[in-house]
């Protein structure tokens, strides 16, 4: 179910900015970059609201939300590793 529809709470999912729409230099709903389908990529909920505004880089520790399957979070450099898969 896509956020905001229906009640699987943070199993839900919902679209990723694969550049973090913070620090895109966009911020309009009507801003290409923003509805772009190849800037957009379907994501789960919780591990999207835990990666939060990081960057993709490789390290860190395993995050709360997938502690056993492989995305890792540094705090410190703020970037975020999502799993080989």
């Amino acid at each position: 179910q896509r956020s905001g529809k229906g009640n699987l709470g943070r199993n839900n999912w919902n679209r990723e900015h694969v550049w973090p729409r913070s620090k895109g230099g966009w911020n309009t709903s009507s801003s290409y970059a923003d509805t772009d389908i190849h800037h957009l990529r379907p994501a789960d909920e919780g591990i999207n609201n835990e990666r939060g505004n990081f960057e993709f880089y490789e390290g860190g520790v395993a995050t709360n939300e997938s502690p056993n399957v492989g995305n890792k979070k540094d705090t410190s450099k703020k970037t975020f590793e999502p799993r080989d898969e």
